[in-house]
């Protein structure tokens, strides 16, 4: 009984701590062949105090080089090269959508990086400068995060950024 409270009692209090999520970015990329992953990172701007998604979609895809490979036998008194050509694949990556978004109520308030949503402000993270090449750097905390995905949208492919506060 005491193990059926605990479990009631969890469930409720997640429904109570649930996440706000805000569409940033859906738009249509171009079909390929290949394999496509997507990123997006966080960039807040200092002049105007503003936060932006940094999308980035990349493919994979494969190069044939045909090579002559030879060898020669080991018996010296029969010397002979045998050649053959044989494949050699290389994996190459290429950008094929780039795109900066404004997030919707992520602002820069000081050296804080503050999202004001429907349960209030909650604090991302923090602005400062990195240790070793003294550049500016995100200081991420955990509390908001930036999902993409590549999905299949009837015919095209769609590119798809989710902002999530936990």
């Amino acid at each position: 009984m005491k193990l059926f409270v605990l479990a009631l009692a969890l469930m409720t209090s997640s429904f109570v701590f649930a996440t706000e999520t805000v569409r940033v970015l859906e738009d249509f990329i171009p079909n390929t062949r290949n394999f496509t992953t997507s990123s997006a990172k966080f960039y807040m701007d200092k002049a105007s105090s503003l936060g932006y998604a940094q999308v980035e979609v990349s493919e994979t895809y494969e190069v044939t080089h045909w090579v002559d490979h030879c060898v020669s036998n080991a018996d010296p008194r029969f010397p002979r090269v045998f050649c053959q050509r044989v494949p050699r694949i290389e994996h190459r990556t290429r950008t094929i959508y780039e795109h900066t978004e404004l997030i919707p109520n992520l602002v820069l308030e000081g050296d804080k990086m503050v999202f004001n949503g429907q349960d209030g402000a909650v604090e991302c993270g923090t602005l400062g400068t990195s240790r070793v090449f003294k550049r500016p750097t995100l200081y991420l905390n955990g509390k908001c995060e930036l999902k993409s995905k590549v999905e299949l949208d009837r015919v095209e492919n769609k590119v798809i950024v989710d902002f999530k506060v936990k």
